[in-house]
C-alpha cells in the first residue's frame, strides 16, 4: 500500500513537470509583485502569519499575492495583510489532471518581480505550482522529507533561484518560519504569537455564552471517540456548538444521535472559515482533536483544549516555551499521553482506529470547571 502510494505521488509529481513544460507563455509582467506559495494545512498557515507583517515590511512598496489552500481563502481575505489572495483545491490538483492543468495554464499567465516558497515541508503541490510561475528570482528553503522524498527534492530544487539553507534543526514550526523570515530579510526576531482582528470584536453573539466541539480531523485515526465527547458534554451546562467540514457531517450525526444534553447547535458543513472564526472569537472555549481550530482559536485569544496524539508531537502543537508567560492564559491546553513511539511522523505501528496515543488518553484527563460553563 506504501509503494502504491508513493508512486503516485511521483506520477502526480511528474505530471507537474510535464504541463509546465507543454504550456508556453511567458506572462504578463505585474510589476513591483511578490507572490508567497502557501499551500500546507490551514493549521500551518495560521502559525506562519506572524511572519507576513515582516516580510510585508521587507518589501514595503510591493504587492503581496498569496497563492493558498482554498479552504482558508475566505478569512485570509478578511485579514487584509495581502493585495490578491489566489485559493487552490489542493486534495483535486493532485488528483486530477484537467484540474491541475486549468490552476497552472492560469498561474503562467502573470510574471512576479519575485516568488517565495516559504514551506518548510514542502510538497507535490507547491513544488509543482512554484515550478509553473513566472518569476524573475525564485526563493524556497531547504526544507525536510516529510512530503516528498530525496530524488523529488533534488528536482525542485533546480526550480529555484536562491535556497535559504535551514541547518538549525528546529521542533517546532514557529522556529522553522522565525529562521526563514530571518535569513530571508536578514534581521532576527524572537517568535511571537499572531493576533487576528477580523470583524469588530464588539460584535455579540445571539447565544451569550457557549463552548464549541470540533469532532473531526484531517485523518478519521487523529480523532478521540466520540463516546468520549459525549462524556464531556454530560458535563457541560452551556450551549455546545459542533464546528467542522462537510465531510465530518456523519461523526455530527453520530454524536447528535447518542446525546442527552439538548443545548446543542450543530454548524457542520454549515459554516465558511471566516464565519467558523466568528463563532469561535465569542466561544467560552473550543474543545478539538488536532485541527486548524486549536491554531484559530488562539490567534483570536479563545481558550482552547486539544486532544493530542504524538506523531508530530512538538512541532505544532504544544506551542513552544518561549510564547508562554504573556501568553499564558490564551495558548492551548494540550492533552496527551507520552508514549516511547513519539514522533513517529504518524507512521504508527498499532492498527488502533483511533491511534494508540489518542485512544489511552481518558475523559478524567480533561476538566471541565465553572469557569468554562461545567
Amino acid at each position: 500500500m506504501l509503494i502504491v502510494r508513493e508512486l503516485l505521488k511521483f506520477f502526480s509529481f511528474l505530471s507537474n513537470i510535464i504541463i509546465s513544460f507543454f504550456i508556453h507563455n511567458k506572462g504578463k509582467r505585474c510589476k513591483d509583485t511578490i507572490v508567497i506559495v502557501r499551500t500546507d494545512g490551514i493549521g500551518d498557515i495560521l502559525i506562519w502569519l506572524s511572519e507576513v507583517e515582516r516580510i510585508k515590511e521587507r518589501y514595503k512598496n510591493k504587492k503581496l499575492v498569496l497563492i493558498t489552500n482554498e479552504s482558508i481563502v475566505s478569512l485570509i481575505k478578511n485579514i487584509n495583510l495581502f493585495n490578491e489572495v489566489i485559493g487552490i483545491d489542493i486534495n483535486k490538483f493532485n488528483r486530477k489532471l484537467i484540474y491541475k492543468y486549468q490552476i497552472l495554464k492560469k498561474l503562467k499567465k502573470n510574471k512576479y518581480e519575485i516568488l517565495i516558497n516559504p514551506i518548510y515541508s514542502r510538497s507535490i503541490a507547491s513544488e509543482g505550482i512554484a515550478l509553473s510561475i513566472n518569476a524573475d528570482w525564485k526563493i524556497t528553503n531547504s526544507g525536510d522529507l516529510s512530503n516528498i522524498n530525496r530524488i523529488e527534492q533534488k528536482i525542485s530544487n533546480s526550480y529555484y533561484d536562491e535556497i535559504i539553507n535551514i541547518t538549525q534543526k528546529a521542533k517546532s514550526e514557529f522556529f522553522y518560519n522565525n529562521l526563514f523570515t530571518n535569513l530571508l530579510i536578514g534581521k532576527n526576531q524572537k517568535i511571537k504569537l499572531f493576533k487576528l482582528k477580523i470583524f469588530n470584536e464588539k460584535e455579540k453573539s445571539k447565544i451569550e455564552s457557549y463552548c464549541i466541539f470540533f469532532l473531526g480531523s484531517s485523518d478519521i485515526r487523529k480523532c478521540w471517540e466520540i463516546e468520549k465527547f459525549l462524556k464531556i458534554a454530560e458535563k457541560i451546562k452551556i450551549p455546545i456548538i459542533l464546528c467542522g467540514g462537510k465531510n465530518e457531517e456523519k461523526i455530527g450525526e453520530k454524536f447528535l444521535k447518542n446525546n442527552f444534553n439538548k443545548n446543542i447547535i450543530n454548524k457542520i458543513g454549515k459554516t465558511s472559515l471566516y464565519e467558523t472564526a466568528k463563532i469561535i472569537k465569542n466561544a467560552k472555549f473550543v474543545l478539538s482533536n488536532d485541527t486548524f481550530a486549536v491554531h484559530l482559536a488562539t490567534i483570536l485569544r479563545t481558550k482552547s483544549i486539544v486532544i493530542l496524539g504524538g506523531g508530530h508531537f512538538g512541532r505544532f502543537l504544544p506551542y513552544p516555551k518561549e510564547l508562554e508567560n504573556e501568553n499564558d492564559k490564551f495558548l492551548p491546553e494540550v492533552i496527551y499521553k507520552k508514549m516511547k513511539c513519539f514522533n513517529c511522523n504518524w507512521r504508527c505501528k498499532y492498527d488502533d482506529i483511533p491511534w494508540r496515543c489518542i485512544k489511552n488518553i481518558k475523559v478524567t484527563n480533561i476538566q471541565i470547571n465553572k469557569e468554562l460553563g461545567g
